[in-house]
């Protein structure tokens, strides 16, 4: 999602909703060829002014991660400096009660001096529902990774040029939420601040990722990556027992199709 100047704000992240228990899927980016993301599996392209790519430029695991570039066009053709990629992914419903683990790799080279915005939403992204969820910032124009909430800001130093973990862990019977970049505490508070604006039940429906902003007086240059973005009632597993897990998973509880909205 575009915003005109600051906007707060791998996940793909999604569940299938099985029988008996959750089904869990990694997004790794593996099974798509590269290019264009909008259609693979559940991803949808949000009409940035450059295409989200899936990229052997670097990978967490694997080959493939996703690459969300800035734009150098001046002006930009949404009257915002650097929107480039925008992407987004719904789940199939929304998701209410219990604990879950929302969890993306970022890699920032650094020659990226925009921002990548991650908004991870209550409502269904697809049918314009921004409803209030976590708003977390990877600012390369600050360098500084961001959590805003209520007009308030909390951040951390930014880390460049390596893999790093934005992780979230969510209760939504008890309305919390504990954020960690780079296995540092970055918030411990409450999920929604507010929940009884917000159709009165804490939840979680999908995430919007897309890129921005520059360093003032720059030139927008470079991309980010992200890779390996998770969504589920456990732990994350090591990227070569993931697959394994999932199967067995499957196997277990059955699944239930789903379909791009």
């Amino acid at each position: 999602m575009k915003v005109a100047s600051s906007r707060l704000t791998s996940f793909v992240i999604w569940a299938l909703l099985g029988s008996v228990g959750w089904c869990q899927v990694d997004e790794d980016f593996e099974a798509y060829p590269l290019g264009n993301i909008d259609g693979q599996g559940l991803w949808v392209d949000f009409g940035g002014v450059n295409l989200t790519e899936v990229s052997n430029d670097f990978a967490h695991s694997g080959d493939h991660s996703m690459k969300m570039s800035l734009s150098d066009l001046d002006p930009n053709p949404e009257s915002i400096v650097g929107y480039g990629s925008d992407v987004f992914i719904d789940m199939e419903g929304r998701v209410r009660g219990g604990e879950y683990v929302i969890s993306y790799w970022t890699y920032l080279p650094s020659d990226f001096n925009g921002a990548n915005y991650a908004y991870f939403s209550e409502g269904s992204v697809g049918a314009g529902n921004f409803d209030y969820g976590t708003q977390l910032v990877a600012s390369g124009d600050i360098d500084s990774f961001l959590y805003f909430v209520g007009g308030q800001a909390f951040g951390i130093p930014l880390i460049r040029d390596q893999w790093v973990e934005a992780r979230q862990l969510i209760d939504l019977d008890e309305n919390t939420v504990r954020i960690t970049y780079g296995g540092d505490l970055l918030f411990d508070g409450l999920w929604d601040p507010d929940p009884l604006t917000r159709d009165d039940v804490p939840q979680f429906w999908g995430v919007n990722f897309w890129v921005q902003d520059v360093k003032e007086g720059e030139v927008p240059t470079g991309a980010m990556y992200i890779d390996d973005v998770y969504f589920g009632t456990v732990p994350v597993p090591e990227p070569a027992a993931s697959t394994a897990m999932l199967l067995l998973a499957c196997l277990t509880f059955g699944r239930r199709s789903v379909r791009r909205r």
